[in-house]
């Protein structure tokens, strides 16, 4: 969870546990993270062993750092290439929408599915 308040965030609330609760359990006024600089930019949604396919939600590009928050454990690291969905080597991932396919961090190791992993970059 430490890693997650990371996120930009509205807070945390059981809001996202029962379907209808009052309207003082979500906070739809202020957004707040512990760390404005840090962004979310894509899920894991495969894994070969060497590379995780990435559904981007926001722009990130080569030469960024980021992190990969998964249950196997978090790593940050350097991002060295992108791969669109043809397997052209691409500078950038524009934003949501996008499918891409990054290199697996070194040391880490990801399920088939890509273990439920989140993706995110430091601005």
């Amino acid at each position: 969870m430490a890693e997650l308040e990371h996120l930009a965030n509205r807070g945390y609330t059981e809001g996202f546990y029962r379907r209808h609760v009052p309207s003082e359990y979500q906070n739809y006024e202020v957004g707040h993270s512990s760390n404005p600089n840090q962004q979310f930019v894509g899920e894991a949604l495969a894994c070969d062993g060497e590379r995780m396919t990435i559904d981007v939600k926001n722009y990130f590009r080569v030469g960024d750092t980021l992190k990969l928050i998964s249950p196997a454990g978090n790593r940050t690291f350097v991002l060295e290439s992108i791969e669109n969905r043809n397997g052209s080597a691409v500078e950038e991932a524009p934003g949501s929408g996008h499918v891409v396919s990054i290199p697996l961090p070194r040391g880490h190791a990801a399920s088939a599915d890509g273990g439920h992993a989140l993706l995110m970059r430091y601005r």
